[in-house]
């Protein structure tokens, strides 16, 4: 369709605004819902309760029989040396070492009934400590499994009150769709007018050349000095950009040649940060309202955007 040059800047500069609308909806709505990730809560961990350890003393030594017997034989033996006419020295070697060996049993026999008396006095305190120790466990046990308990209904509260917060979170950020497709059609009907050709219908490039409209530098869409060919002409020489995840970081990069372009994303780096920020408050239960106001906000904003331009498009019909 014929238009005039007033008119055709004017179509340009609508629909660089809903290419503009369009992307930054979509990264705000992709930068929501990567941001909106549902954090299962921590279960406290809660230690058993440990059975105090309680030694059991040690039995005491007991004599060895043997040295009884050695210390019977060795005094009978050595007597009786001399009743045979045996050798003396064996005889008086034998005695000596008999009452050695008894004075030895003696004083076994001694410190084995005193250690007894001690190990069955250690006994009882053991048994006692023993007794104290399984009913101290069994009142931490006690304590323990109320704590678990408790712990669990605080868990089990927790998790549903994590799950309903996610859920508004959600339900929020859904509210973004809906605009987002208004735009997308609105666009679309804007396109079907059939003034732009299908390959330029494209942020980059709709906002390059409505900047030639807007600057002067260009009257018409088509014709050697059209639009269209002044585009192609300083993509091949690198002047410009059209694959914007190329310069999204970059933007001062394109400031000087696509002044327009490198607005409208500033624009979109502004807005995917204050989105960002908006639904980490969503999860927020004191902010969680003012976060989702701020939301609904933004989508009636671009709604009547949406209105305006298809009141707009009827100009261009």
């Amino acid at each position: 369709m014929q238009m005039s040059t007033n008119d055709l800047a004017k179509y340009l500069e609508e629909v660089s605004k809903l290419e503009a609308s369009v992307y930054k909806q979509e990264q705000c709505y992709t930068t929501a819902k990567s941001n909106l990730v549902y954090v299962k809560p921590e279960k406290a961990q809660i230690a058993p309760p440990v059975k105090q350890e309680v030694k059991k003393p040690t039995e005491p030594l007991h004599m060895p029989p043997f040295i009884k017997i050695l210390a019977i034989l060795a005094i009978v033996l050595g007597p009786l040396m001399f009743v045979i006419d045996g050798p003396i020295a064996l005889g008086v070697l034998l005695i000596v070492c008999g009452l050695g060996l008894g004075g030895i049993s003696i004083h076994f026999a001694k410190e084995e009934k005193r250690n007894i008396s001690l190990y069955e006095q250690q006994l009882v305190k053991y048994n006692d400590d023993l007794k104290k120790a399984d009913e101290a466990y069994k009142k931490d046990l006690t304590e323990y499994q109320k704590k678990l308990e408790k712990a669990n209904v605080a868990y089990q509260k927790e998790t549903e009150a994590t799950k309903q917060a996610y859920a508004y979170a959600n339900q929020s950020i859904e509210q973004m769709v809906a605009p987002l497709n208004e735009t997308k059609d609105v666009l679309q009907k804007y396109y079907d007018l059939g003034i732009i050709f299908p390959k330029y219908r494209s942020l980059a490039a709709m906002c390059t050349i409505c900047e030639y409209f807007q600057t002067g530098r260009c009257s018409e869409l088509t014709g050697p000095d059209g639009a269209y060919n002044l585009y192609e002409a300083e993509l091949r020489q690198n002047l410009i950009i059209n694959r914007l995840e190329s310069v999204i970081d970059r933007l001062d990069q394109i400031k000087d040649n696509q002044y327009l372009l490198y607005t409208e994303l500033r624009q979109v780096k502004e807005a995917t940060a204050y989105i960002a920020g908006t639904t980490t408050s969503l999860l927020i239960s004191s902010k969680k309202i003012e976060a989702n106001s701020a939301i609904t906000a933004y989508c009636s904003e671009i709604t009547v955007a949406n209105t305006a331009a298809l009141s707009m498009m009827a100009a261009f019909a």
